[in-house]
């Protein structure tokens, strides 16, 4: 700019123009000027342009990282808060992503993604996880839901259903890993409950089959056989009928939303159920001790004694020789412990984990000749559970059986009505 200027300052000089070429050569130069200025102008606005672009681009592609970090802390909580087992994986076998009930299910840990699903197979899950790639195979490859189910475990055996469903639009599945143990369960229950009560009626049915055919058969019957086979009927009714009204009080406790519960002197209660039980059998012991002359809990008192009843009744079954019960009533703050205690013949350490299912016989023979159902403590679980309490035993065989109850006082029954206690372990005392 400057060398331009000197050139045409020396042009109009040599032109001798005078005052005009200075003033012209004034105009020139502050025009050139002006036009500098613009020019400077125009190409720092470009340049903040583009730095405000760059700037800009990359506050919003660091915005986006940060949304995506986001969502993948909010799916990856998501999936971890389920009860099923998740697991994402790619075309290739590859996990993507997982939760820890996946990793409980299959036995395994996974450290890092893109590990394929077939490098965390050991001695116990081969068999599952091989299931778990032939399903995620065919379900990309024909694009539908699939299930199938699976149980693992020796011991402690876990019914597994598996869904593996395909991602829309990506090359990647889905694969659920659900528990059905509880249900698998419930099914096995059912299925053993509508077994063991028909055979639990047809024998007595049979009984009473056989000598009504024999009493229509035999010409003539002495009086002694008359009365013997009359008897073995009239037992087989109790029989019969003890069954029938255990399981309609099963059957009315499983469909009763909650008792009418009221409130109870469980001492008083006790003194009952004692007096009642030595008007029948005059030979038994029973003890009582209590921490407190009255104890109030709200309960159902009919639904209560009946418990109450089953357990005495097992303690004198069970025992050699006259039965001797000792009665414990404590009362701890906002809660009843009761412990019945026996000195009977005992229970075998690995029969305690089933003594409160359906049906359930420690000895079969003992238990039919003492016209047992094997219902009457299901019924006393039962009943317990209503009144939003716990029961547990303890057992040494030739020593005696001990259980013991805890259930809420009277105060807080009545703010706890309607919320279960969740079970706690505790030591009998």
């Amino acid at each position: 700019m400057i060398l331009f200027l000197a050139s045409f300052e020396s042009y109009y000089s040599q032109s001798g123009t005078g005052k005009y070429t200075a003033v012209n050569l004034v105009l020139v130069t502050f025009l050139l000027q002006t036009l500098l200025f613009v020019a400077s102008n125009f190409l720092f606005i470009m340049s903040y342009r583009k730095l405000k672009n760059r700037f800009d681009h990359k506050a919003s592609t660091h915005g986006y990282e940060e949304q995506i970090q986001v969502y993948q802390e909010k799916l990856s909580s998501l999936i971890n808060s389920l009860q099923e087992g998740i697991l994402i994986l790619d075309n290739d076998g590859k996990i993507l992503k997982w939760n820890k009930v996946a990793e409980k299910c299959l036995g395994v840990k996974f450290h890092a993604r893109n590990n394929c699903i077939f490098d965390q197979v050991n001695d116990k899950n081969g068999a599952i996880i091989e299931m778990c790639y032939t399903l995620v195979r065919k379900s990309i490859d024909s694009g539908c839901t699939l299930k199938d189910s699976v149980r693992i475990g020796d011991n402690k055996q876990i019914y597994l259903e598996l869904i593996a469903s395909p991602i829309v639009s990506q090359p990647r599945v889905i694969l659920i890993l659900q528990d059905n143990t509880n249900a698998h369960k419930i099914s096995e229950l059912g299925k053993d409950f509508v077994a063991n009560a028909s055979h639990e009626l047809r024998t007595p049915v049979t009984i009473i089959e056989g000598f009504a055919e024999t009493l229509r058969d035999l010409p003539t019957v002495s009086d002694i056989m008359l009365e013997d086979m009359t008897d073995k009927i009239i037992r087989s009714c109790h029989r019969m009928n003890n069954l029938v009204k255990n399981l309609l009080m099963l059957a009315g406790l499983d469909n009763s939303t909650k008792p009418n519960l009221n409130p109870c002197d469980i001492v008083s209660l006790f003194e009952s159920v004692s007096y009642s039980l030595l008007a029948i059998h005059p030979e038994v012991c029973i003890e009582t001790l209590q921490n407190h002359d009255i104890v109030m809990i709200n309960a159902d008192v009919d639904l209560l004694e009946q418990a109450l009843i089953n357990l005495f009744e097992n303690a004198v079954k069970y025992s050699k020789g006259a039965a001797h019960i000792t009665v414990t009533i404590k009362k701890e703050g906002p809660r009843v412990t009761l412990q019945i205690e026996d000195r009977g013949i005992g229970i075998p350490q690995e029969h305690l984990d089933h003594i409160f299912d359906r049906f359930y016989r420690v000895n079969q023979d003992r238990s039919r000749k003492l016209g047992g159902t094997g219902l009457g403590l299901s019924i006393v679980h039962s009943i317990i559970e209503k009144h939003h309490g716990e029961i547990k035993v303890t057992s040494v065989e030739g020593v005696g059986t001990t259980f013991t109850i805890k259930l809420l006082s009277a105060d807080e029954s009545l703010c706890q009505s309607d919320i279960e206690l969740s079970s706690s372990s505790f030591s009998s005392s």
